[in-house]
This record gives structure tokens, C-alpha cells and sequence, in this order.
């Protein structure tokens, strides 16, 4: 049985396969870009293409519906760049079609529909940057500030997952619950992705 949440990656290499899928128009949304520090230069990409650049972070840039990943990279002088990847959303209507068509028309009419851009998904609104300084002059700095970073970070996650469980109350069902577990996601990789950054700093 093919899972409906790993359809589109099927649907990638099947489109892949028969040829490049045509590029459809698709609605634009704001995606705000914080770094700490501010003042990064950042680059959103998708697929290498470049898709929008800031001279200095906070800004805002526009980007379109896809069923691709958009990769977004820092860079501020006298820090590590940090580059953070954002996956399109599926929706649970998309959900629905995606069923519909597979019980419909197999693999083939879902391919169809990525063909014609019914599928491609929207992003987080919003992505936030840690960038780590090159070096930090001694033990006790890079403890204190990996230390203040991550509470910060590990607050920041456990607020955004309360107002989801929050809102998930009122309206629950199974589009909820995968939303849950993408924040649940989304905390751990950034976690740990500050802990690798850690064990990257100049004289850890």
C-alpha cells in the first residue's frame, strides 16, 4: 500500500522519469527571514535556482506554491553561514485528491495532477537563523552562548507547539496531527542542528 504522505516523492521520480512537468502559475506568499544576529545577507533557493535575496536580514521575500524544498542561507561577517530547509505543505484536501486519484486512476492520474500544479504545497511563513560566531575566545563563552542559545531556541519550539496543540483542540483530526508531529520534527532538527554547529566553532 502506498502511503499518502509519501506520494509526493513518488510522484517526483514518476514525473521525473516521463520527462520535466510544465511549470504552472501558482499563487505567492510572504516568507519573513530573522537571523540572530540581524543584518545576514540570504539567499532562497529551490531545485539551485535562486528565487529571492536580502542585503540584511530581518526581511521579506515572495515565494510560489511548489512541491519542491526551498533552502534558505545566511551569511554575516564573523559568523558560520546557516542554511535552514523548507518543505511544502500538503494540505488535507490535497490529501483527499491525492486518494481520489490513486483509487481513481493509479499512480498515473497522480502524476497528472502534479502535472498540473494541484498538488504543489505552501511554506512555513516564517524561518529563523542562528548564526554561530566563527570563534569564540574561550571555553566558558562558547558554553555560555551555546547554552543561552539553545533555552532560547528549546523555548521559542515548546511555544509554538502549545499554540498548535491549542488551536489543534478546537478542530482536531488527522491533518492536525501530522502538523503536531512536524513541529515535533521541526524542534528536534533545529536542536540538534545547533548542537552540530556547536561541535563546528573554531576551538570547541
Amino acid at each position: 500500500m502506498i502511503r499518502i504522505a509519501a506520494l509526493p516523492v513518488v510522484l517526483l521520480a514518476a514525473a521525473c522519469a516521463g520527462g520535466p512537468a510544465p511549470q504552472q502559475p501558482s499563487a505567492a506568499a510572504a516568507l519573513a527571514i530573522v537571523s540572530d544576529p540581524a543584518g545576514a545577507a540570504c539567499e532562497v533557493r529551490r531545485q539551485g535556482s535562486l528565487l529571492a535575496s536580502v542585503p540584511s536580514t530581518p526581511a521579506e521575500v515572495q515565494v510560489t506554491r511548489s512541491m519542491h524544498d526551498i533552502v534558505v542561507t545566511c551569511e554575516r561577517a564573523g559568523h558560520q553561514a546557516a542554511s535552514h530547509t523548507l518543505s511544502p505543505r500538503v494540505t488535507g484536501e490535497q490529501q483527499a485528491l491525492m486518494a481520489g486519484a490513486l483509487l481513481g486512476g493509479g499512480v498515473a492520474g497522480l502524476i497528472g495532477m502534479a502535472m498540473s500544479g494541484a498538488l504543489a504545497g505552501d511554506y512555513e511563513p516564517a524561518v529563523s537563523l542562528i548564526l554561530v560566531p566563527s570563534h569564540l575566545t574561550t571555553a566558558e563563552q562558547r558554553a555560555n552562548w551555546f547554552a543561552e542559545r539553545r533555552q532560547a531556541l528549546a523555548q521559542q519550539k515548546q511555544e509554538e507547539l502549545a499554540a498548535l496543540r491549542t488551536r489543534c483542540a478546537a478542530t482536531p483530526g488527522p491533518a492536525c496531527e501530522e502538523e503536531i508531529a512536524r513541529a515535533q520534527t521541526r524542534m528536534e532538527t533545529a536542536l540538534r542542528g545547533l548542537d552540530q554547529q556547536r561541535a563546528t566553532v573554531a576551538g570547541s
